[in-house]
C-alpha cells in the first residue's frame, strides 16, 4: 500500500512538475516560430503584448495566449491593417516539445478589426501578406514550420474593405466564424459556421445595402495540395432569404476557376422581403405570389479579369399586407436581371425589363436598362403611373407618426450615356415627359406646421425642366415658384451641379415661426456636453448654381416687419447672396448686398452692406435685438436716421448674428434727434445742475463709428446739442462697459454752479470748455468733471485779465496830460517820504 502512495505521489509530482518545466521549456520554440512567421510572411509592422503558456488553463493541453496584436503597413495610426484584442492557441505540448510541427488543436481570435483599402485598380495595393518565398533565404536555425490547425474561431470581429478608386465600401460586423477540419485519408472536409450581424455596402457616398444580416453553413470538400474546393450541404442566408450553393473553385495557376451556382431554396414570394431593411420584415405580413432567385458564376477570375456571372430575379403577381394596416400592396411584378459575359467589369448589363405594382387601384410601373457601366454608362428608362400618398401610408408600415396626403402623377422616359452628361450635349439626350402633384400635404409631431403644395407641375426635357407651378404653404408662410431648372440630369445622376433661374412670390412669410421650426428640429434630443443644446447651422449644398428674382409682401423677423420686399437671391458655392434686396420697414427703406455663407464643414458666415433711409430709430432699438444690445441710447430717442453699415461676422444656430464676432462700420446721418430720460442724460442734469441736459434736441448729427470684436467705437464728430455745439467720442464695449467724452461749452455763469469743485473764483468773461468724462456701463453711467483741464482755463483766464489791465494802463500813458499828471503825482509822493 505504501508503494502505491509513493508511485502515486511520484506521478503526481511528475506531472506538476512538468505543467510548471514544459511552458519555460517550450516558450523559446513557440516565440522563435511565431516570429519567423511574421519575418516570412508579414511585410508590415507588427506589435504584440507578451506571449504567455500555460498547461493549467487547458490542461492537458497548451494554452498560448498573445494579447494585444497590432499589424501596421506603416507607422500611423491610420495605417493598421489588423488589430486583435487576444489570439489563443490550444496546443498539443509533447508534439511541440518533441515533433516537428507544431499541432494547433485551436486558434481562437478575439474581437479582430481587419481593414483593407486600396488606392487603385489593383486586387490590394495595400497587400501586406507576402506571396513571395523567403524561406530559402532564411538559415536553418529560422526554418519556420507551418503549423496544423483543426478549429478556428473568430469571435466578434469587425470586417472594412474600402476601394477608393471605385468609391465602393464594404463593412461586416459582429462576425463570427467557426472551421473545422475533419481528415479522410487524403481528403479533408471543412465545416464551416459563421455570421454576420450587420453587412453594408455603398458606393458613391449611397447606402445601397445596410445592416443585413449575413449566414453560411456549408460542409466543403477540400484538397490543399490541389487548392480545390467542393461545396456539399449548405445554406446561405440573406436575411431571411436562404440560398443553395453547388459547386467548385479551384485554384488555376494566378487566378481561380470558380464553377458555382447560387439558387433560392424558397420559391414563396415572402422571400423577397429579405431584400428589404428588417425593419420592415420584424412583423412578417400576409403575403402571396411567388419569386424565383437563382444565380451563376463560371470561369477564371484574377486580378484583372471577372468570370461570367448571371443574376436573375422575378416576382409573379405578389401581394403584401400588414397586419395593421388597412390597404395591401397588390400586382407586385419584377422580371430582372445582371449579366456578364466575363472578362470586365464593363461587360455587365443590368436590365430591370418590369417593376410594378399597385395601391387602391393606383399602379405604378417602371423600367431601366444600362449597358457597359464602367467605361461609358448607357442608360434607358421610363417610369408611369399614379401614387395616392393617402393610400401608401395605408399600406406600409413606420409612417403612423407622419400623415400625408396627395396625388402624385408621374410619365417620364430617359434614354442616353454619361459622356452625354459630361459633355453637357444634352441635346443628344432623350429625355421627356411631366410630373405633376397636387393638394400634398405632409405633418408630423417634429413639424407640426406641415408642408402644403397645392399644386405643381414639371415638365421635363434634354436641356432643362419647367417649373409652371409650384404653390405652397409652411405654417403661416406661402409661396410660389416658377421658372427653369437646367443641368439637372448631372446633379441627379452624377453629382452635377444644379442651375435655374426661378421666380419667387409670397404674401407672407412667418420668420419667427420657421426658425423656431427650424431649431426645435435640429436640437430634438441633442445635448451638448455641458447639458445645452448644441449648436446646429442651416447648411447650404455646393452642388446648386439658382438665381431668384423675388417679392414678398409682408415678412415679420424677430420684433421686425417688413413690406414690399424685393431683390436678387442666388445660390451658389455654399453661399445664399442678396443683390439689391430693398424693403420698407421703420417708417424707411433699407437695401442690402451680401452673403450668407454655409458650407457643410464650416461656420456660417455673414458679410453684409446696409444702406438705411430715414429709418425710426426708437424702433429700431425695439425691434432690432442687436441695436437693443449695443446701442441701449436708441431707446430714448425719437427721430429718423439714414446711413451705410458694413458687417462681418459668425451666425448661431438662430440665424442670430454672434455680437463677440461681428466687425467692420459705417455711418449715420440725421438732420434732427431727440433724446430724453437716458441714464447719461439724468447723470448729466445732475452734475451740471441744469435740467435743459435731461432733454435734449440733436440737429445736423453725422457719426462715423467702427465695429471690432463686438465692441463700437465712435470717431469724434460735433453735434447740435440743445443749441450748443458739442464735440462726442469714446466707446461701448460688449461688456456694455462706456468710456465716452464730451466737449461741452459752458458760460462764465453756469460754471460758477459748480465753482467750488475748482477752488477758484470765477471770473466774468467768455465761455468755457468743459470736458466730461462718461464711464461705467450704459445701465449704470458714472460721470466725472475734468477738473484740471478746466483749471487751466481758468488760469489762462486770470492771465488775460492781467494782460488786459496793463495794455489799458499803456494806452492811457500815452496820452501826455495824463502822463504828466502821473509824473507830478510820483513826485509829490517822492517828496513826501523824503
Amino acid at each position: 500500500m505504501k508503494r502505491l502512495i509513493i508511485v502515486v505521489i511520484v506521478v503526481l509530482a511528475f506531472i506538476l512538475l512538468f505543467v510548471a518545466v514544459a511552458p519555460v521549456l517550450l516558450r523559446e520554440k513557440v516565440e522563435n516560430n511565431i516570429n519567423i512567421g511574421i519575418e516570412k510572411y508579414i511585410n508590415g509592422t507588427v506589435e504584440r503584448g507578451e506571449l504567455s503558456l500555460s498547461l493549467f488553463k487547458r490542461f492537458p493541453n497548451l494554452s498560448v495566449d498573445m494579447p494585444n496584436i497590432i499589424v501596421m503597413y506603416g507607422k500611423s495610426e491610420n495605417d493598421t491593417l489588423l488589430r486583435v484584442e487576444n489570439l489563443l492557441l490550444t496546443v498539443k505540448p509533447m508534439q511541440a516539445l518533441f515533433g516537428k510541427k507544431i499541432v494547433v488543436k485551436k486558434c481562437e481570435i478575439l474581437r479582430p478589426v481587419l481593414s483593407l483599402r486600396t488606392e487603385n485598380d489593383s486586387v490590394n495595393s495595400r497587400m501586406i501578406l507576402t506571396t513571395e518565398d523567403k524561406q530559402s533565404n532564411l538559415p536553418q536555425s529560422k526554418a519556420f514550420n507551418m503549423p496544423d490547425i483543426v478549429e478556428f474561431d473568430v469571435i466578434q470581429g469587425t470586417f472594412k474593405y474600402s476601394n477608393e478608386l471605385r468609391s465602393t465600401h464594404t463593412e461586416m460586423g459582429e462576425v463570427n466564424l467557426h472551421i473545422e477540419t475533419v481528415k479522410k485519408g487524403d481528403a479533408t472536409t471543412l465545416k464551416i459556421i459563421s455570421s454576420a450581424q450587420t453587412f453594408s455596402f455603398s458606393k458613391n457616398n449611397t447606402r445601397y445595402i445596410k445592416d443585413v444580416h449575413l449566414g453560411f453553413t456549408a460542409d466543403i470538400e477540400t484538397c490543399f495540395e490541389t487548392h480545390s474546393f467542393v461545396f456539399g450541404e449548405n445554406d446561405f442566408i440573406f436575411n431571411n432569404l436562404h440560398l443553395q450553393v453547388d459547386g467548385t473553385v479551384k485554384k488555376l495557376g494566378n487566378g481561380w476557376n470558380l464553377n458555382v451556382g447560387l439558387t433560392g431554396k424558397d420559391s414563396e414570394f415572402k422571400s423577397l422581403l429579405a431584400l428589404l431593411p428588417e425593419s420592415f420584415t420584424h412583423e412578417i405580413p400576409e403575403t402571396s405570389g411567388s419569386f424565383v432567385f437563382n444565380a451563376k458564376v463560371q470561369g477564371v477570375v484574377t486580378s484583372n479579369r471577372l468570370p461570367a456571372f448571371t443574376v436573375q430575379m422575378s416576382a409573379n403577381d405578389g401581394m403584401i399586407r400588414y397586419s395593421d394596416k388597412s390597404k395591401s400592396i397588390n400586382a407586385i411584378n419584377i422580371d430582372a436581371a445582371i449579366d456578364n459575359r466575363g472578362g470586365t467589369f464593363d461587360s455587365t448589363v443590368v436590365n430591370i425589363n418590369h417593376i410594378g405594382f399597385d395601391i387602391d387601384g393606383n399602379a405604378f410601373a417602371a423600367n431601366l436598362k444600362v449597358v457597359t457601366p464602367e467605361s461609358n454608362a448607357c442608360f434607358k428608362g421610363n417610369m408611369n403611373g399614379i401614387i395616392d400618398f393617402s393610400a401608401l401610408r395605408e399600406a406600409i408600415p413606420h409612417f403612423d407618426s407622419l400623415a400625408f396626403k396627395g396625388i402624385m402623377k408621374s410619365d417620364v422616359s430617359i434614354e442616353g450615356d454619361f459622356a452625354m452628361l459630361n459633355g453637357e450635349e444634352y441635346e443628344k439626350l432623350k429625355s421627356d415627359g411631366t410630373v405633376e402633384l397636387s393638394n400634398f400635404e405632409i405633418v408630423n409631431s417634429s413639424f407640426p406646421a406641415g408642408l402644403k403644395i397645392t399644386e405643381a407641375r414639371l415638365n421635363i426635357f434634354p436641356r432643362y425642366a419647367e417649373l409652371t407651378s409650384f404653390k405652397g404653404k409652411t405654417g403661416k408662410s406661402d409661396f410660389a415658384l416658377e421658372g427653369k431648372l437646367e443641368n439637372y440630369l448631372s446633379c441627379f445622376l452624377k453629382d452635377g451641379t444644379l442651375k435655374g433661374k426661378l421666380r419667387h412670390t409670397s404674401h407672407f412669410i412667418d420668420g419667427n415661426e420657421l426658425m423656431r421650426l427650424h431649431t426645435s428640429n435640429e436640437n430634438r434630443g441633442n445635448d451638448s456636453i455641458n447639458g445645452s443644446k448644441p449648436q446646429q447651422k442651416i447648411t447650404i449644398p455646393d452642388n446648386m448654381d439658382i438665381e431668384t428674382n423675388s417679392r414678398i409682401d409682408r415678412i415679420i423677423f424677430d420684433k421686425l416687419e417688413l413690406n414690399n420686399t424685393k431683390g436678387v437671391l442666388k445660390i451658389a458655392d455654399s453661399k445664399l447672396m442678396l443683390h439689391n434686396v430693398n424693403t420698407s420697414l421703420l417708417n424707411g427703406t433699407m437695401t442690402m448686398n451680401g452673403a450668407y455663407s454655409a458650407a457643410l464643414t464650416t461656420q456660417p458666415t455673414l458679410d453684409l452692406n446696409i444702406a438705411l433711409a430715414a429709418i425710426d430709430v426708437n424702433k429700431a432699438a425695439q425691434s432690432f435685438t442687436i441695436v437693443e444690445s449695443m446701442l441701449p441710447i436708441a431707446q430714448n430717442a425719437t427721430g429718423t436716421v439714414s446711413g451705410n453699415l458694413k458687417l462681418k461676422g459668425v451666425v448661431d444656430h438662430g440665424l442670430t448674428t454672434v455680437q463677440s464676432s461681428l466687425n467692420g462700420g459705417g455711418n449715420l446721418k440725421s438732420n434732427k434727434i431727440k433724446i430724453a430720460g437716458s441714464n447719461v442724460q439724468k447723470a448729466l442734469s445732475t452734475m451740471l445742475k441744469d435740467s435743459r441736459y435731461a432733454q435734449t434736441d440733436i440737429n445736423n448729427l453725422i457719426v462715423d463709428f467702427d465695429i471690432e470684436n463686438g465692441n463700437i467705437f465712435i470717431k469724434p464728430f460735433e453735434v447740435d446739442f440743445s443749441g450748443k455745439k458739442v464735440i462726442v467720442a469714446g466707446k461701448q464695449m460688449l461688456d456694455k462697459t462706456i468710456d465716452y467724452s464730451m466737449k461741452i461749452p459752458v458760460s462764465s455763469k453756469e460754471i460758477g454752479r459748480f465753482a467750488g469743485l475748482l477752488g477758484k473764483t470765477i471770473p466774468s468773461g467768455d465761455n468755457f470748455i468743459v470736458k466730461v468724462m462718461i464711464t461705467g456701463t450704459s445701465d449704470n453711467p458714472e460721470l466725472k468733471l475734468d477738473v484740471e483741464d478746466v483749471k487751466k482755463q481758468l488760469e489762462n483766464e486770470y492771465k488775460n485779465d492781467i494782460e488786459k489791465a496793463t495794455k489799458a494802463v499803456e494806452k492811457l500813458l500815452e496820452d501826455p496830460d495824463i502822463k504828466k499828471k502821473v509824473e507830478d503825482v510820483g513826485n509829490r509822493l517822492r517828496k513826501l517820504f523824503e
